[in-house]
């Protein structure tokens, strides 16, 4: 039998990432809403899918600068709270935002959610609660305010989060290793039952390429530990450990 080295533990801290997918989804799975379930339309900052699904004036942004759509409204003065008050947002307080030009998401400025801390944010999905940046580099130095953002996005490709279709535009020859390990890594997590069952290969692969890269820029590191599961997967093919052997040799999916 082959007998493959457990990696140093710090890798695994790289699959917290798996935790929230793998748990986020589960629980979509676990406890659907009842069909009769009233709809609320999303606030300012919240996730959507699309513009019907926001509080009406606002609209649904799907973006670079988070990995969810989210509901916001247009805005005139930029690195101003001019435009993004309560009345304009339904309740919410934001800031006026202009990114760069080139990124992946609309040109004009828009409202960003303010905050102190995280747990200020409203919806789901936000990292951090800092002043705005793009690619760490501050938009607006010498202002105080911090807004919700999701860093970790900024310089991803924008992608339909329902078919998920990445692959394609993912041009940059130097990526086809990620690419191929995701696929392989997806290929191991559905045929041994760990990834849920409503998720489909492109967009398992989608997350773990967006995982592999964030801020754009490949992370070696996290890129070392994939390999480990999708090795260690293919050396014991044809074992009744081959969905087993993963724990011992790369330590236990979260």
């Amino acid at each position: 039998m082959m007998t493959l080295h457990p990696p140093s533990r710090p890798l695994a801290t790289a699959w917290i990432f798996w935790a929230f997918l793998f748990a986020a989804c589960e629980a979509e799975v676990k406890a659907p809403p009842p069909a009769d379930a009233a709809v609320t339309a999303a606030g300012f900052g919240e996730t959507c899918s699309d513009t019907a699904g926001c509080l009406a004036g606002l609209t649904c942004m799907r973006s670079e600068y988070a990995a969810l759509g989210w509901c916001t409204r247009t805005c005139a003065n930029v690195a101003a709270t001019t435009g993004c008050e309560e009345a304009e947002l339904a309740g919410g307080q934001g800031f006026c935002v202009e990114m760069p030009s080139g990124w992946n998401g609309p040109q004009a400025a828009f409202c960003a959610p303010i905050c102190n801390k995280v747990a200020d944010c409203p919806g789901t999905g936000w990292e951090t609660c800092s002043k705005p940046a793009y690619k760490n580099t501050l938009l607006y130095n010498e202002l105080p305010t911090r807004t919700c953002q999701s860093p970790s996005f900024h310089g991803q490709i924008v992608v339909d989060p329902v078919t998920c279709d990445w692959e394609s535009k993912i041009t940059d020859p130097q990526m086809g290793a990620p690419k191929g390990e995701c696929k392989a890594f997806c290929q191991f997590v559905a045929q041994c039952q760990l990834a849920p069952k409503s998720q489909t290969a492109n967009c398992c692969a989608w997350k773990c390429f967006q995982h592999l890269t964030p801020s754009g820029k490949l992370d070696n590191g996290r890129l070392a530990a994939l390999k480990c599961f999708t090795k260690t997967f293919t050396a014991f093919q044809s074992t009744p450990q081959v969905c087993t052997a993963y724990k011992e040799q790369c330590g236990p999916l979260p």
